[in-house]
């Protein structure tokens, strides 16, 4: 099993050494293989913002002091992460679940972040 590339099959240039770093946009790549893509950025902002939220949660959570603390810290990880990815206020979402606890127990699938307005009283909305 050969560890490197034999030098007849190197398509880059010494100036150039992945061979499909295009000059004109430095802060974009051709990805080989990848059909219908011409450009791909080379940031990951999208996936470290998501990394940054489980480390930090990982650090908060050697502080419970019970696994039962640790399940409802998990908890309100996941859904104040769901109702930023979907745009709501984890806040404003949370109390509306507080304030209706009785509905929401009765039918949580209608009190999800994406659809709990929908099933707010008319004073509460």
């Amino acid at each position: 099993m050969a560890l490197h590339q034999p030098d007849d099959q190197f398509t880059g240039s010494f100036n150039n050494p992945a061979g499909n770093v295009d000059e004109r946009k430095p802060n974009r790549f051709h990805p080989p293989g990848c059909p219908g893509t011409s450009q791909a950025p080379l940031d990951n902002n999208i996936c470290e913002q998501t990394l940054k939220k489980a480390i930090l949660h990982r650090k908060n959570s050697l502080f419970y002091k019970t696994e039962h603390g640790a399940f409802i810290g998990d908890m309100f990880m996941s859904l104040i992460h769901t109702c930023n990815l979907g745009g709501v206020n984890p806040f404003d979402y949370l109390v509306a679940l507080q304030k209706n606890s009785a509905a929401v127990f009765k039918n949580p699938g209608n009190w999800m972040p994406w659809n709990y307005q929908s099933c707010l009283p008319v004073n509460d909305s």
